[in-house]
């Protein structure tokens, strides 16, 4: 499955029942509005999942750099 959000497009892999990944080119992200764009949708998946959404580096799940909680129209940049 893919998201088109406009300048990025997501694709979607179902690796497991109770996770969902969605990948993309960070190359894409190169202006403020397709990054309004991509955290739109990473805080309405949060929402309408009620579950916090993540944005990690490829294949470094453990070292998210956003964060979306549910029912929270932020998102959270974590310093590592």
């Amino acid at each position: 499955m893919t998201v088109d959000l406009g300048d990025v497009v997501l694709k979607c892999h179902f690796f497991s029942h109770d996770e969902i990944e969605f990948d993309f080119d960070p190359g894409e992200v190169n202006n403020q509005l397709t990054l309004v764009r991509l955290f739109d949708f990473v805080r309405a998946l949060a929402t309408l999942l009620q579950k916090q959404v993540v944005i990690t580096p490829e294949n470094l799940q453990m070292r998210p750099i956003f964060r979306a909680f549910p029912n929270n129209n932020s998102i959270q940049h974590i310093c590592h």
